[in-house]
């Protein structure tokens, strides 16, 4: 609906006037703000978080599901620490945990928020994510694809249980960058030899990489690849 502005009044929010332009928007503002108000009761009842961002969504229709992307990813990160150790490497808990830093800020400097709900997660969402890992976070290319792939994970924690329509990384395709690896003259390798690591779990992996340099048995950097 439009109205020209010598006939609207901005302060009262509504039309001036006794012509049939003036009385319809007014008729149709009244049922909107009634409406809003039911709705605003319903998500009181529903015990949810109102805000006018959150209640403009609930009245449209968008925001059909009472479940945030930060909150399916904490509660993914906290059922991975449980399992540190068992299925999960302490390297890969601290990497999704700093990915769920990176995609929290991004949301507040980008969309002025503190989480945004699961529909709202689009192609452009994910590419302008890319973005902000280069350019902001200064990830080179291969760290920011490793820290979409985790969140790839948690979206599609979302898809499988329902929560979600439409998986907004359908169509996005994601490359690693060779890296040409240096290989390590014979100082470099007396340094790491000499060198004791207080970790079990990397004493292992540079006990296993020596292994491999001296015996020739398999390419070191492929055989702890992602270790």
């Amino acid at each position: 609906m439009s109205i020209q502005p010598a006939e609207w009044d901005s302060e009262r929010g509504c039309a001036v006037g006794s012509t049939k332009n003036a009385k319809s928007i007014n008729s149709v503002l009244e049922y909107v703000k009634a409406n809003l108000l039911l709705k605003k009761r319903e998500l009181d009842e529903k015990g949810r978080q109102i805000s006018a961002h959150s209640l403009k969504n609930y009245y449209l229709g968008i925001e059909i599901e009472s479940r945030t992307i930060l909150e399916i990813f904490r509660e993914n990160n906290d059922r991975c620490k449980g399992l540190i150790n068992i299925d999960f490497a302490p390297g890969t808990i601290e990497r999704y945990a700093t990915c769920f830093q990176h995609v929290e800020t991004f949301i507040k400097q980008n969309y002025r928020r503190d989480t945004m709900c699961l529909q709202e997660k689009t192609p452009m969402f994910i590419r302008d994510f890319e973005y902000y890992l280069k350019t902001t976070r200064k990830c080179c290319h291969n760290t920011a694809i490793k820290y979409l792939k985790n969140f790839k994970k948690i979206i599609r924690i979302a898809l499988a249980n329902g929560w979600m329509k439409s998986d907004p990384f359908s169509n996005i395709k994601f490359h690693l960058d060779d890296v040409d690896m240096d290989f390590l003259d014979e100082t470099e390798l007396n340094t790491l030899m000499e060198k004791e690591l207080k970790i079990e779990r990397l004493q292992i992996v540079e006990d296993t990489f020596l292994f491999c340099c001296f015996t020739g048995l398999v390419d070191p950097v492929e055989h702890l690849r992602g270790y």
